[in-house]
């Protein structure tokens, strides 16, 4: 994947709670050449506006500032050709998980068409 890529990759923070690892996405999306941070129903309003996102956003706060956000998954992921749920633990129900190269390769396949993919990680809290 190639920079010019990047752009149609979406980074989607589901309920996150803490303002300070959306600074902390937002600079290591930057680092890392994305853009597009999608916040779905933050537990804080105004999450990306709050002193510790914007300290932990170090040099990444055009990031801060042009995520959007959403009350719904739905709305954010809309016009997405593949959504990613990322998870560290195995699932009794759901999708079937996919191993990462394979993820990889289909993600690859998919910005090599031109289609916009979200990554989602969600909220320790809300995990069961």
């Amino acid at each position: 994947m190639n920079i010019n890529q990047a752009r149609f990759l979406r980074w989607v923070l589901v309920e996150t709670s803490h303002p300070g690892n959306v600074g902390s996405a937002a600079r290591a999306l930057k680092t890392m050449g994305f853009e597009q941070l999608r916040l779905v129903n933050p537990n804080t309003p105004d999450i990306a506006k709050q002193a510790d996102a914007i300290a932990m956003a170090s040099g990444a706060v055009d990031i801060l500032e042009s995520c959007s956000v959403s009350d719904s998954l739905d709305t954010t992921v809309q016009g997405c050709s593949m959504v990613v749920g990322l998870t560290s633990r195995e699932r009794e129900f759901g999708p079937p998980a996919i191993d990462w190269e394979s993820a990889c390769q289909l993600i690859a396949q998919t910005v090599q068409n031109q289609g916009y993919v979200a990554h989602g990680i969600w909220s320790r809290a809300n995990r069961s």
